[in-house]
């Protein structure tokens, strides 16, 4: 696939790398609870202002307890939710599920000369970091974007790939880099950033709807994936 050129797949966590489960889901309103006394919390991630960790937070505390929210709160807040996730899967209680078929697709692409694995993702860096750890692939993915990076996730993809370099250490182009998303947000931060974009979901009730947000290519299943990334990448690495 590669000629020597920079290139980049950088990839949504919930989804596409990790199934997001109930236990872990119900941990995000514990600690919300726990922390601030929000006991009545939408679970539906898209009735927010943006579907990201810090951006929800910060809209139940101005909602909720009607002031806004400070660096504080986020602190105690990410303390609170990591501690309980991560005591969680210690005790069993929580299990990190990997999407079928993600490892064999990490594995290939460490294969490919000059490329770079990165992630952007809703979530928290220290969350999304440390249920990547539990099961061994967090150090596939050097860069990333987060929901520290705040706003929706074109946002949080412009910031990954802002930190992303050619060969010469100038920006990488465009056309060199790859996003796997599942949700109608990560379609339109890929179309939004101007690069190559594979939607992805096992679902296949949802694959309408991200067509319908403009994707044009939506897959089901990893054992298509690394086919078409190279269908992506290789068409400009060989021109």
């Amino acid at each position: 696939m590669s000629e020597g050129q920079a290139c980049a797949v950088i990839f949504d966590v919930d989804g596409v790398i990790l199934h997001l489960t109930p236990p872990e889901e119900a941990a995000f309103f514990q600690a919300l609870e726990s922390v601030f006394g929000i006991d009545d919390a939408s679970p539906d991630w898209d009735s927010y202002r943006a579907r990201n960790d810090v951006e929800i937070v910060e809209e139940l505390i101005e909602t909720r307890l009607g002031r806004p929210a400070v660096p504080d709160d986020l602190i105690a807040f990410t303390d609170k939710y990591i501690y309980l996730v991560d005591v969680a899967i210690r005790t069993g209680e929580i299990e990190v599920l990997e999407v079928a078929g993600i490892r064999n697709v990490l594995m290939a692409l460490t294969q490919v000369d000059n490329l770079i694995m990165g992630l952007a993702t809703a979530n928290l860096m220290g969350m999304a970091k440390m249920r990547l750890r539990h099961v061994g692939l967090n150090d596939f993915f050097k860069i990333g974007g987060f929901a520290e990076a705040r706003g929706p996730k074109r946002q949080i993809l412009q910031t990954t790939i802002a930190g992303l370099q050619d060969e010469k250490g100038r920006p990488l182009p465009k056309e060199r880099i790859v996003f796997l998303g599942d949700n109608v947000g990560d379609v339109d931060a890929g179309l939004a950033n101007g690069c190559g974009l594979i939607a992805f979901s096992e679902e296949e009730s949802k694959h309408q709807k991200l067509k319908d947000a403009g994707a044009t290519l939506v897959i089901g299943n990893h054992s298509e994936t690394v086919p078409m990334i190279e269908h992506l990448l290789g068409q400009v690495l060989r021109s």
